[in-house]
């Protein structure tokens, strides 16, 4: 994953991040909108779509994400997630 701060994180780091942010922010909610295949093959495809992050009380977060799919078999993959925050 590259970060909103840019930084390249493992998978390790972001299921280290998922686990210490489980519920950190109470009444998140996360829509989608703009979804958009960029690309696609028998094995996989790019995926690009906005997210919106909404809180009680605070302003709305928007970032553009792409991210890769693979598949493995039956299995559905993230293979690499990227996140731009739209200007405000």
């Amino acid at each position: 994953m590259i970060t909103l701060r840019g930084v390249a994180i493992d998978y390790a780091a972001l299921s280290a991040m998922f686990s210490s942010q489980r519920a950190a922010r109470p009444g998140l909610q996360i829509t989608l909108d703009q979804l958009t295949l960029l690309a696609e093959w028998p094995q996989g495809a790019v995926v690009l779509y906005r997210e919106h992050h909404h809180q009680p009380g605070q302003t709305p977060i928007v970032r553009w994400s792409s991210v890769l799919f693979t598949l493995q078999g039956e299995q559905l993959l993230w293979r690499h997630l990227h996140e731009t925050r739209q200007p405000e």
